[in-house]
């Protein structure tokens, strides 16, 4: 797992937990905090869906850095889960 993954001009730390929760106590698999610049994903899921759950936080980055505060979270969801497709299909990229 990696410790760190730069989007844009920030570097964010990566950390696992128990629990990953929003503001209003929903659990999560995995959140991104701009402020903090860390992603926290939830320990103990399988390893696919913690590489799954770590690209979907880093494209929720990309986009903030683009200025769009509104994203789809089911285009978020399928861009994520296209790009580990094609990075396990194809290890050469």
């Amino acid at each position: 797992m990696l410790k760190t993954v730069k989007i844009g001009p920030i570097t964010y730390r990566v950390k696992l937990a128990k629990k990953v929760l929003r503001h209003n106590g929903q659990g999560l698999d995995g959140q991104i905090d701009y402020g903090q610049a860390r992603i926290t994903i939830r320990k103990g899921i399988d390893p696919q869906v913690t590489k799954l759950v770590l690209w979907h936080e880093i494209i929720h980055g990309i986009f903030s850095n683009a200025g769009m505060s509104k994203q789809d979270e089911q285009m978020i969801e399928i861009l994520a889960s296209g790009i580990v497709d094609v990075l396990a299909s194809n290890p050469e990229l």
